[in-house]
């Protein structure tokens, strides 16, 4: 987000602002850094008018809101992978089992691609998953394996990225990763699909030239 003019600040949330403002608004600077403030002292606020006790993540909370921007949590996509790292959340919503299944149906998924496009997305509607994994479900039902990997792979990565046609997804356990999914509630989908993105983060990012390519056939 580009810097806002002098006359823009005029007319910005500064003048409405009833709480600290962050030291970059001496600067005329609003950005993405700033904005985590904002939604930092929102937070803070709710807490504290609605008397809210056991927040978990009020280290975080404290590291949103600092006012200087050297010190201060740098993008968004650092608090979603501090919440997603925090492994108290596992313990609290998901059983050993539950975890066991999303470990293993997961170690199979990332073993598919072999790299994806700079600019493709990752998953982010469970719901529409759960529906996409009972068809590739639904045509494999009397196999012990998924036969073709592009039926699986389209539906967690969606852009350009190479695979491999024959590494095994497991039929077994991707049933028990439908029932995992169907479930949850809204929290633990949500929960589950941060985890997911953060697996197929770990697959190199990478030029592909067409989508759904093949890459080495083992």
């Amino acid at each position: 987000m580009a810097n806002k003019s002098n006359d823009d600040f005029e007319k910005s949330i500064n003048l409405n602002w009833l709480y600290d403002k962050p030291f970059e608004f001496e600067n005329n600077i609003y950005d993405f850094q700033t904005e985590i403030y904002f939604v930092g002292k929102l937070f803070e606020a709710l807490i504290t008018e609605y008397d809210i006790s056991g927040f978990r993540y009020n280290e975080l909370l404290k590291k949103m809101i600092i006012k200087s921007r050297g010190t201060r949590i740098k993008s968004f996509s650092h608090i979603q992978d501090t919440i997603i790292n925090d492994s108290y959340i596992f313990e609290d919503y998901f059983s050993y089992d539950e975890k066991t299944i999303f470990q293993e149906f997961m170690d199979q998924i990332v073993k598919i691609y072999s790299s994806i496009g700079t600019n493709s997305k990752y998953i982010d509607n469970m719901d529409q998953l759960i529906v996409e994994l009972e068809e590739v479900l639904k045509t494999n039902i009397l196999e012990n394996r998924v036969q073709n990997n592009l039926d699986m792979s389209r539906l967690f990565i969606k852009g350009d990225y190479k695979y491999y046609p024959k590494s095994e997804v497991s039929i077994y356990l991707l049933k028990d990763f439908i029932r995992l999914l169907k479930s949850c509630n809204s929290e633990k989908k949500n929960i589950l699909r941060l985890a997911i993105t953060n697996r197929l983060r770990t697959i190199k990012k990478t030029e592909v030239d067409d989508s759904f390519t093949t890459d080495i056939p083992f």
